[in-house]
């Protein structure tokens, strides 16, 4: 489930490859049909508040602009620990769902507060950021009684690693806490180290967990393209928590990602969205895909020079005569759209 969408494992003959005379190199047989994997009922790892805001962020259910993506098998939401509050899984409903009961051990409930459990945090810079991460952390060790090991930081862009990761250790020395960062200060198989608080990127933290978590520079979730890999980062940076998750970053972008989680508290944490059609499902896909480096920079070029094609029809340089009419009809198109998301 680090991966929202492709829920299903490649076939082993896939992952492994063939030998030289094409037999595959590992074959499971299952001439008995037995289940080889399963979906389990109960999310013990996560706390239900946290889970349910990983996947709100991580499919985009509150986000203002729309659905990131969506399973292509809508009843997995039940497979999974979801319940229908009300609406239904057909395309074009106003469905309303929760996590059920008894899909997680009521251990949480007994030990901790919701609103505890998930904080957001939005910063004029990045200088505040840290300088604040450190405190927190401080925070955990002295007056929460934290253990270090307690404690994962996860750098949600991983361009930024090493020069987020080196300030926020540079400032945690401050508090006399001491810190490192997986792959720079340590060889590629360390993680977690006695006495230090591990600073790391979302690829290194797959498979490793902490009770505390803080997903900094969260605000990377909020991109212009790329969006569901950048999703499917935040789901998986707060699904690294065993109990508390600070989601925190910078700017305009990181506001949104506030109001997403905001707006998914004040629903009592059920997520609220228009169950797209399977055509609807497609073009989301392919809307948000991941893209190659010079894919990106050449939408950009197109998404500057449509700035300053604005400009210059607003300025009077370029007749609206000079348009087609199928152009005009286009433009039109796309302003409706906008105005029915927002």
């Amino acid at each position: 489930m680090q991966n929202l969408v492709d829920y299903t494992m490649l076939p082993p003959e896939q992952l492994f490859g063939f030998n030289s005379d094409g037999s595959p190199r590992i074959e499971v047989s299952n001439a008995a049909k037995i289940a080889q994997d399963m979906i389990l009922p109960v999310c013990y790892r996560n706390t239900p508040w946290a889970l349910t805001i990983a996947h709100g962020l991580g499919f985009g259910t509150n986000r203002a602009e729309g659905l990131v993506q969506l399973f292509d098998d809508i009843s997995l939401w039940e497979a999974i620990g979801y319940e229908v509050v009300s609406g239904s899984f057909e395309p074009k409903s106003n469905i309303s769902l929760r996590r059920r009961g008894d899909a997680f051990p009521q251990i949480f409930k007994e030990n901790l507060y919701a609103k505890d459990v998930i904080l957001t945090e939005v910063f004029d810079d990045d200088d505040a950021q840290v300088d604040w991460a450190a405190r927190s952390i401080s925070r955990d060790l002295t007056i929460d009684e934290l253990q270090i090991e307690d404690i994962m930081v996860i750098v949600s862009d991983s361009s930024k690693f090493v020069n987020i990761g080196k300030k926020l250790s540079a400032e945690l020395l401050k508090y006399g806490v001491k810190s490192h960062l997986t792959g720079i200060d340590t060889n590629r198989d360390e993680f977690f180290i006695k006495d230090s608080v591990v600073i790391t990127t979302i690829h290194r933290a797959k498979g490793n967990e902490a009770a505390m978590v803080y997903l900094i520079n969260s605000e990377y979730g909020n991109g212009k393209f790329d969006l569901i890999k950048r999703r499917n980062t935040l789901y998986t940076g707060i699904t690294r928590s065993r109990a508390w998750v600070r989601v925190c970053g910078v700017g305009v972008d990181m506001l949104a990602i506030k109001k997403e989680v905001e707006l998914i508290i004040a629903n009592d944490f059920k997520l609220n969205f228009v169950v797209p059609t399977d055509e609807e499902r497609k073009k989301l896909r392919n809307i948000h895909r991941d893209r190659s480096a010079g894919e990106i920079r050449n939408l950009e070029n197109i998404v500057k020079n449509t700035g300053e094609f604005i400009e210059k029809v607003h300025s009077g340089d370029v007749p609206i005569e000079a348009l087609s009419q199928d152009d005009l009809a286009r433009l039109r198109e796309i302003l409706e759209r906008t105005r029915e998301v927002k």
